[in-house]
């Protein structure tokens, strides 16, 4: 029971989704653009104005930390991950529509 209160709070769903997207950034990296450096990578998707779209794709990992979560029945930090989830849809709508 001790698991279940440490793990099963909405704060470490919230920080989840918010770092599992990165990691899905670097994933994507590392499989199309591995001759790059990781600052041209940046680069390149800032001058092509593609940050948008590859933070959506980065944002699909939260899909397997989301369900990670109901799996565990870790429900409160289920709600954490949809939260950051909405959170990265706020920033991609900002930088695609008002940047």
């Amino acid at each position: 029971m001790a698991l279940r209160s440490t793990y099963d709070q909405v704060y470490i769903g919230l920080l989840t989704g918010i770092l599992f997207p990165f990691v899905g950034m670097i994933i994507f990296y590392r499989y199309h653009f591995d001759t790059l450096t990781l600052m041209e990578f940046f680069q390149q998707i800032q001058r092509l104005n593609k940050l948008p779209q590859v933070i959506s794709i980065g944002v699909i990992t939260n899909l397997a930390a989301f369900y990670l979560f109901l799996w565990k029945k870790f429900y409160y930090g289920a709600r954490g991950v949809l939260a950051a989830t909405f959170l990265w849809v706020l920033i991609v709508v900002i930088l695609k529509y008002f940047v």
